[in-house]
């Protein structure tokens, strides 16, 4: 054994078959050390998938401009929505100036909560969701907060081939995929559902057309909307307030292509507001219905939106 007694502090330290033996101090900030490297580790993953996420989501804009070239902007008039049904016509008047351009493309950056399947709990998310009226294109990528220090990186894209959800953790690692024409009419629902951010893409066009429907309650009016991409068409229920004329739901109408009448796509919508010449909902939560029972899967919030020219 070698014992050293040092002049400086008087410190000592006991060195014995070579391993030497800390003071209690040194051993603290060990397993400190030791606790904070898996966090830094996994903050440095978030770091570096953050970036890989993005070169994801760079790909897919890149093809959503490519489908979506810069065009002029078409004017629309009050008498293009005079055939239609009264419930459309009064909500319309109220969203939008009688006279004016057609949105070509919208940028909405989110903020909300998602949850990725129904055992999942509630977890926030922020995310930025491109949106092509003519034709019909989106791009969503969310950054939900999976588990402490674990992101989620979700993509999904509505393009001309098809529908896909991606998701990975940190950015990276593949989680989940759904894609193919189920998720495309899946897809073309929520453009349409959302369409209420862009109201002028639920004017009547070779796209999109719209019939009354009957409503057994007093309080609220409905209306048929179709939507036509290609060979592939969907159709929904708008369920509008009376009162305000103001869409409170839109849901996957019954009849519709079996898998999406199983389970049911459906918005509300609440906190409406004015953004540019434009009276939105800030507040839309989408769900799946099954037979009687709803369930929530995103509380979206709009934070910003961007008409592009």
């Amino acid at each position: 054994m070698l014992l050293v007694i040092t002049d400086v502090g008087k410190r000592v330290e006991i060195m014995k078959s070579g391993v030497k033996i800390m003071s209690k101090k040194m051993i603290v900030y060990s397993v400190i050390l030791l606790l904070l490297l898996p966090a830094v580790g996994l903050k440095i993953l978030n770091r570096q998938g953050e970036k890989s996420f993005q070169i994801l989501t760079e790909k897919s804009l890149n093809v959503f401009y490519g489908e979506s070239p810069e065009t002029s902007r078409t004017a629309y008039e009050s008498r293009d929505w005079a055939s239609l049904p009264e419930a459309v016509k009064k909500y319309l008047q109220r969203a939008m100036p009688a006279g004016g351009l057609r949105i070509n493309s919208v940028r909405i950056r989110e903020k909300g909560e998602i949850k990725v399947h129904e055992e999942a709990s509630w977890k926030p998310f922020t995310a930025v969701q491109y949106v092509s009226v003519n034709p019909p294109r989106m791009v969503w990528a969310g950054n939900a907060e999976h588990w402490p220090l674990t992101n989620l990186g979700i993509l999904t894209t509505y393009l001309a081939d098809e529908g896909q959800t991606s998701a990975y953790l940190w950015g990276l690692l593949p989680a989940f995929e759904n894609r193919g024409l189920e998720m495309k009419a899946y897809l073309m629902l929520r453009w349409l559902g959302e369409a209420v951010w862009y109201p002028t893409a639920l004017l009547p066009s070779d796209r999109i057309s719209w019939e009354a429907v009957e409503s057994k309650q007093a309080e609220v009016s409905k209306a048929r909307v179709r939507f036509t991409d290609g060979e592939m068409q969907v159709s929904g229920i708008f369920v509008f307030m009376k009162s305000n004329g103001a869409p409170l739901l839109f849901r996957v109408e019954d009849g519709a292509m079996p898998q999406l009448s199983i389970y049911r796509f459906y918005c509300t919508y609440s906190d409406w507001t004015r953004f540019g010449d434009y009276q939105v909902p800030r507040k839309v939560t989408e769900g799946l219905q099954y037979g009687a029972l709803r369930e929530d899967r995103l509380k979206i919030t709009v934070s910003e939106l961007y008409f592009e020219q």
